[in-house]
């Protein structure tokens, strides 16, 4: 498996808007875990858990926020 530093994790961000952004995330989440080399088991655990986050983060909070995976965990910050 490769690892990554957490500050090149942290690069990728998506405003979290609607819900295609929702789709857009939990896309991003994919790919950084297959260039991971997860199991199928795990990026299918870790595309879920964005994709709970993602819309949780659209229905409560208000939206316009930023959905950062960092080595292993995912933030959600206010823009702007």
């Amino acid at each position: 498996m490769r690892e990554y530093p957490a500050d090149e994790a942290s690069r990728e961000e998506v405003e979290i808007r609607s819900s295609g952004d929702v789709v857009k995330a939990r896309q991003t989440v994919r790919v950084l875990a297959q260039q991971a080399g997860l199991s199928l088991v795990n990026q299918t655990k870790l595309v879920t858990a964005a994709s709970e986050l993602g819309r949780n983060t659209l229905i409560y909070g208000g939206a316009a926020r930023r959905a950062r995976p960092s080595s292993a965990t995912w933030r959600a910050s206010a823009s702007g």
